[in-house]
């Protein structure tokens, strides 16, 4: 994965100051409203979330049948400590989906992922998630996006970001239909509570 580590950057992998920082710039409201209005899921839906990090969405989900997946096993180790007992969670690659012998989902989430890594390993991703979906199955994503007339703060943030590969919205829109040919996205931009601007997409498997 593509991403800044050093300086300030390096602290987010320790997943209590990663927790606190979500919570200090808004991203636990953001990511309420974004479970409820995009993600939509339903009580009993089987549900792989790719980078889960500490899975701090658990907080806001129905009773799914959740399978998170992450590199790290810092964060791991936390979202076991923490959701344990209603979930399951792997320190490995989402291709290796197969060896656990979990899935097929209903849905797949990936937030904050797709700006971690480049075209290719982007799209390589997207077909193994395709993969793993059922049929009429869904990949919901989200990412720090640029985008036309965007407020020089705004821009400033996602310029920054841990993540070394973001990229305009439509070039997320452009990628993802590659794979899901009927794929949406929404722009998610505001300056309150925080400067922030993110392109959710939802991605359809025919």
């Amino acid at each position: 994965m593509a991403e800044r580590s050093s300086g300030w950057h390096a602290a987010l992998s320790a997943p209590i100051i990663y927790g606190f920082m979500q919570h200090a710039v808004g991203a636990r409201r953001w990511m309420k409203r974004f479970v409820r209005d995009t993600v939509q899921p339903q009580a009993g839906e089987r549900m792989l979330d790719i980078g889960c990090g500490p899975a701090a969405i658990l907080h806001y989900l129905p009773r799914v049948d959740y399978c998170g997946f992450d590199h790290s096993a810092t964060y791991i180790e936390s979202a076991r400590r923490q959701f344990g007992a209603r979930a399951r969670f792997f320190c490995a690659d989402v291709g290796t989906i197969r060896e656990y012998g979990v899935g097929p989902f209903d849905i797949a989430i990936a937030i904050s992922l797709l700006h971690h890594i480049d075209d290719a390993a982007a799209l390589d991703m997207l077909a193994k998630v395709r993969e793993a979906l059922v049929p009429g199955g869904r990949l919901v994503t989200a990412d720090p996006c640029f985008f036309k007339g965007q407020p020089w703060i705004t821009r400033l943030v996602v310029a920054n970001d841990r993540g070394m590969n973001v990229r305009r919205f439509d070039e997320y829109l452009t990628l993802a239909r590659k794979l899901f040919p009927k794929a949406s996205a929404e722009l998610q931009a505001g300056l309150l509570p925080f400067p922030h601007a993110v392109c959710a997409m939802v991605c359809r498997k025919d």
